[in-house]
């Protein structure tokens, strides 16, 4: 993922706002050059940064399952990223693998935080 690509972020099971997610996009400047309020890509740009920032989003929202979409713009890569309490939790090609059952992704998450002491 070095090139150009779109990107898409929403929430997943959210107890926040997509107010609250604008602001979030807002008070972040490399978010706010790359996303729109809504989440949608501005334009197709390099975001080298994206999981860092969103495992800082999705630590501070610890209920929250945010979910990026990407486009890469060379290949025509897609690719779904979804982060949950300060990390990323998982990673798929959609076009290879089935959609992700976010429930049990979270309840797997979870017992795995708690397996190994980090919850």
């Amino acid at each position: 993922m070095e090139g150009f690509a779109s990107y898409n972020l929403c929430q997943v099971h959210s107890p926040i706002s997509s107010e609250v997610l604008a602001r979030l996009i807002a008070g972040n400047e490399m978010a706010s050059c790359i996303l729109c309020p809504d989440g949608s890509s501005r334009n197709s740009v390099r975001w080298y940064r994206h999981e860092e920032i969103l495992c800082q989003w999705s630590a501070y929202f610890p209920y929250t399952v945010f979910k990026l979409n990407g486009c890469e713009e060379d290949s025509n890569d897609v690719w779904e990223k979804y982060f949950y309490r300060g990390r990323l939790a998982h990673y798929l090609k959609p076009q290879v693998s089935a959609s992700v059952d976010t429930n049990e992704l979270r309840k797997r998450w979870d017992a795995h935080l708690l397996e190994h002491g980090l919850a």
